[in-house]
């Protein structure tokens, strides 16, 4: 039988995230929450997102994507495959974006959902 699915929040996006090696606590890199540019198409070489999952148990499969809001298009995803042990516990899992490409100034949305 399934685990339960699991609430992802909050969602942070940064330049980077660094897990401590002796304690595995993520540490998030130039946090932010826009863009700037005076002209488009822009390109961004890399943001990661760090999402907690909570209320959960076992092994799934989260789905992020970043969206454009105006057109729903698709302009990153990752995909994360997790375990975790306990319900009452939470599991950090941090998606790595590659190669953005902005077309226009637009707001995004991130959606994580079950893989």
């Amino acid at each position: 039988m399934p685990g339960p699915t699991p609430l992802l929040s909050p969602l942070v996006v940064c330049d980077t995230v660094i897990r401590d090696r002796d304690t595995g606590k993520p540490s998030l890199i130039g946090v932010f929450s826009w863009l700037g540019a005076s002209v488009f198409p822009i390109q961004h070489p890399s943001l990661s997102v760090n999402a907690r999952a909570v209320d959960a148990q076992g092994t799934c499969v989260i789905r992020l994507e970043l969206v454009r809001l105006d057109s729903m298009g698709t302009i990153g995803d990752g995909q994360a495959e997790v375990t975790i042990p306990d319900r009452l516990g939470y599991y950090d899992i941090v998606f790595e974006l590659n190669g953005l490409v902005f077309p226009a100034a637009r707001s995004l949305t991130v959606p994580a959902l079950p893989g």
